[in-house]
């Protein structure tokens, strides 16, 4: 997983970041129920990449944004966006993104 080893390479060393499986196994699981309740009440758009994109991206920020510390939070939204750099939307913070997502997603 190309951005965590990023993370751990670039982000400040602290004791309570933890970008290996246990986390990458959290994300995985968040994003796939969240793209599981968006494709139930979005058949038509179902097989699309680009939102399965714009979902990961948006989780991986919420799931992990608010153990940052201040002065790496810029870095991880510059990786996590060179990361997925198809996707130009921004990100949102907090816990109410996944139904501004479904919003943007639905129009």
């Amino acid at each position: 997983f190309v951005l965590y080893k990023l993370c751990e390479e670039q982000l400040s060393k602290q004791r309570h970041y933890d970008f290996g499986l246990r986390n990458i196994l959290s994300v995985l699981r968040t994003a796939g129920s969240v793209l599981r309740e968006f494709k139930l009440t979005n058949a038509t758009s179902a097989g699309n990449t680009v939102y399965e994109d714009i979902i990961f991206m948006q989780t991986l920020c919420d799931m992990n944004l608010s153990k940052l510390v201040y002065e790496d939070i810029d870095l991880f939204k510059s990786l996590l966006r060179d990361t997925f750099y198809e996707q130009r939307g921004d990100l949102q913070e907090g816990q109410n993104s996944h139904p501004q997502i479904r919003t943007v997603l639905r129009e």
